[in-house]
């Protein structure tokens, strides 16, 4: 059962459009009926079964649901891992239309979870025109779908009867079916749908590429690709992938949630580790646009600035979130005790990122060991040297502990992670959805 904190009302029920609410993802609600006085004595108002069946017998992973209602117009929208949209009243929960995508649930999925819908609404169309107003939904098993809002009818003038295949038309084609899914809602900016990928890169060295496109949001055609494993030998991340490596690694993908700034025409990816996890031999370099945030022109595609978060990642730290964006001066905010020094980055004059910058570092160094300013920063740096204890971690939705062997280094295990403070994780124990 998931249970979710819902600011709603009969009166004016709030509107919460986009996976964070607003296209950066600041998941703020004006909304001021629920208050630090009164949450604790919430009680559950309703519970929609979502109709999931049970297959924690079966030998694959069983479905985990995962969803981050939307509310538009007075209407929540939501996904199951199996494919079924439903359109729900948010005041009680009662069903208003629901749709099956048809997803096979035994395909044997990696991460068998949808983390919701997007919505979008046509500014061409009449008001009360048949898919004037749409739910995107991105399913596990790679389709893109667009639904009329009000009825949740098929919109057939999107790609073929209102799909779209996302598994054609990849630079590496999925070696297996269970390799390429997508479990994160799209990114809606101005008329375009741009979704990522979620692939199983620890396979083998392309179990399928990774790539983000964009599509028109009236008829699904492709407008523009991006892939993180770069292919132009011009674009200068090109060359940090040594020995043409780029030509034969998938992944780098972006499985997690992207945010727009749709104002400076910006979209931002965060982006995972190349394949395959824990052996780099066969792509040596810093394999530039992986493990990054990159901003991407949205009307384009092309990159704008991107900032690497691990160089030749070899832990599958993939970034799992997207970055939340700010407004103002671009500053350096100094924190004491052992956090790293972090930096409030403007979206549209980042200071560039370089692999001889300022890197976030730890505490006091041995006496052999001097902290670097500025120049180069090794591999052994970067994997624990100088790096600071994470203020907090999730693995896989579980709370993780210290690594007592760590001493303060960043872990160098993906299912461990040093900790400072409380991680609250979410836990789903069910297939329903219910609202406090």
């Amino acid at each position: 059962m998931l249970t979710l904190l819902l600011f709603v009302s009969l009166q004016s029920p709030g509107d919460w459009p986009a996976y964070g609410r607003d296209p950066g993802g600041a998941r703020f609600s004006p909304l001021t009926q629920i208050t630090r006085g009164n949450v604790a004595k919430l009680q559950v108002a309703w519970t929609y079964r979502t109709g999931m069946p049970d297959m924690s017998s079966m030998s694959h992973r069983p479905p985990a649901l995962e969803v981050t209602p939307i509310v538009v117009d007075g209407t929540m929208y939501v996904i199951t891992p199996t494919g079924i949209v439903a359109a729900l009243d948010p005041a009680t929960g009662t069903e208003r239309w629901r749709y099956d995508a048809g997803v096979n649930p035994h395909r044997g999925y990696g991460d068998f979870a949808s983390r919701g819908v997007s919505f979008w609404r046509d500014s061409r169309a009449a008001a009360g025109t048949f898919c004037a107003r749409r739910i995107i939904a991105a399913t596990i098993d790679a389709r893109l779908i667009a639904l009329d809002a009000p009825t949740g009818k098929p919109c057939t003038d999107f790609g073929s009867s209102g799909a779209v295949d996302l598994r054609k038309g990849l630079r590496a084609a999925p070696d297996e079916f269970a390799f390429y899914e997508v479990t994160s809602p799209p990114a809606v900016v101005g008329d375009l749908v741009i979704t990522g990928s979620a692939v199983a890169d620890n396979t083998n060295l392309a179990p399928a590429s990774g790539e983000v496109r964009a599509f028109d949001a009236r008829t699904g055609v492709l407008k523009w690709t991006f892939d993180p494993v770069p292919q132009d030998s011009a674009d200068p991340a090109f060359k940090t992938w040594q020995y043409g490596a780029a030509r034969i690694v998938g992944a780098a993908n972006v499985w997690s949630v992207m945010v727009a700034d749709p104002e400076r025409d910006l979209v931002f990816l965060p982006t995972s580790s190349p394949a395959p996890d824990y052996f780099g031999g066969m792509r040596l370099g810093d394999d530039r646009y992986a493990s990054s945030i990159v901003a991407l022109r949205a009307s384009t595609g092309k990159v704008v600035w991107h900032f690497q978060t691990v160089h030749h990642d070899l832990w599958d730290f993939d970034n799992a979130a997207p970055p939340a964006l700010g407004y103002g001066d671009p500053q350096w905010h100094r924190h004491s005790g052992r956090h790293p020094d972090r930096k409030v980055r403007d979206a549209v004059h980042p200071r560039p990122h370089d692999r001889d910058a300022d890197l976030p570092r730890g505490g006091a160094a041995g006496a052999d060991e001097q902290r670097p300013r500025r120049g180069r920063i090794s591999d052994a740096a970067l994997y624990g040297r100088y790096a600071a204890p994470r203020p907090a971690a999730v693995y896989r939705g579980r709370r993780l502990g210290a690594d007592p062997r760590s001493q303060g280094r960043l872990p160098r295990h993906p299912g461990r992670a040093a900790q400072r403070g409380t991680v609250y994780a979410t836990q789903h124990a069910g297939h329903d959805l219910a609202a406090r």
